[in-house]
């Protein structure tokens, strides 16, 4: 079975957990190695993905775009400044933002952006308007949200398979719309969705839970970050508890976790995935 590979392309101080107590602190080029890092593998076992990207580290590196496309990969939006959809100052901030970052891409590619994802998938079930406006700007597809229970975050309610969105309930299915929802991968157990990172649990439980859904027919949309892969961990030590960044950084880089995965199952693109599924229903 064909799985979903997906991998957000941000610099070490766009993660959210640490954007706060970093201040002004950058890492400027990490997001490209994470990039170079992730296309030399998936090149050796030939396999696609989709790379969301932040659109601040487009327009200080526009080769990453033509890197990513003239390997074959599809490039997709995540925000132009990596905020949660919250912390915007209103609607129009947010619409902003989401067009600099897909005339980044377009001036860059001549392609716009056929997916979203939102920052800490903080796409939530009362912003069916973020789903209306991607519609009306063309987009084809949301993979926002993570159907987690019993943390910080995810939409427990979600579904956890791709599904046709109603652009009035972003949990419901809609079998007429042409806008899909690609939910991130979770491990069930019992009544738990379990969020089961590579870097936490490690290459033998995380293929277990592709597998699982595999199972039932479902494939898994595996979601990893251009930092997992480059090791900046040591300069984080002075930041939190060292309990706590220990925690955040564990095992990382990953790249032999990551390639282990890589080597057991197939993966390909969202836009490749959405064909597949127009191909199964004869469109």
């Amino acid at each position: 079975m064909i799985n979903i590979l997906s991998i957000d392309v941000e610099d070490w101080h766009h993660r959210l957990a640490y954007s706060k107590i970093l201040g002004k602190k950058k890492f400027p080029g990490t997001a490209v190695l994470g990039v170079q890092n992730y296309i030399k593998i998936l090149e050796k076992y030939n396999h696609k993905a989709t790379f969301f990207i932040v659109g601040e580290i487009l327009e200080d590196h526009p080769e990453l775009a033509s890197i990513i496309v003239n390997n074959g990969h599809e490039i997709a939006n995540h925000t132009y400044s990596h905020k949660l959809i919250t912390d915007y100052v209103n609607k129009v901030e947010f619409f902003e933002d989401l067009s600099r970052t897909s005339d980044l891409i377009y001036n860059i590619t001549g392609l716009r952006p056929k997916g979203f994802r939102a920052p800490k998938w903080s796409l939530t079930k009362e912003m069916n308007w973020v789903v209306k406006y991607l519609i009306e700007q063309g987009y084809e597809y949301d993979s926002s949200l993570y159907p987690a229970t019993g943390f910080n975050y995810g939409a427990k309610n979600a579904k956890m398979h791709p599904y046709k969105m109603h652009p009035e309930n972003i949990l419901g299915e809609n079998p007429s719309s042409n806008f899909y929802e690609f939910p991130t991968m979770v491990y069930p157990f019992l009544n738990f969705k379990i969020p089961i990172k590579l870097r936490y649990f490690g290459s033998k439980y995380f293929n277990d839970s592709i597998s699982k859904l595999n199972h039932y027919n479902v494939p898994a949309t595996l979601v990893f970050h251009t930092w997992e892969i480059t090791d900046l961990k040591n300069e984080f030590e002075k930041y939190g508890s060292t309990p706590i960044n220990l925690l955040r950084n564990f095992r990382i880089p990953f790249n032999n976790l990551f390639e282990k995965v890589m080597k057991t199952f197939k993966f390909t693109s969202i836009s490749n995935y959405m064909k597949i599924l127009e191909m199964k229903n004869g469109n």
